[in-house]
């Protein structure tokens, strides 16, 4: 799983059950560096999350005027999307306003 994708609470929820070898080599987290893991994780991670929501926008809508500017048939865009390669930044046409 990859913590730097959830949100806040599911972060700090998913420190708490840390694995046993953490916990018997006493390293496991007290309450206080949960609360503080939580608070930099939101201070941090939440406004990456919401540039990378951003962005992920703002790509699908350059995918999306790229194809309205050639002309695409939704034929085609779907034929485009089918054979596209795996590890494409978006995944699929949506509607532009």
């Amino acid at each position: 799983m990859n913590k730097a994708l959830l949100d806040t609470d599911t972060f700090s929820e998913s420190m708490k059950g840390v694995d046993r070898t953490v916990v018997d080599r006493g390293l496991a987290l007290s309450l206080a560096g949960l609360k503080s893991l939580r608070e930099e994780h939101a201070r941090t991670v939440e406004p990456a999350r919401a540039l990378a929501r951003e962005a992920s926008g703002l790509e699908r809508r350059v995918s999306d005027l790229v194809n309205r500017a050639y002309g695409l048939t939704a034929a085609e865009e779907a034929l485009m999307w089918s054979t596209a390669p795996p590890r494409m930044p978006i995944s699929g046409p949506s509607a532009v306003d």
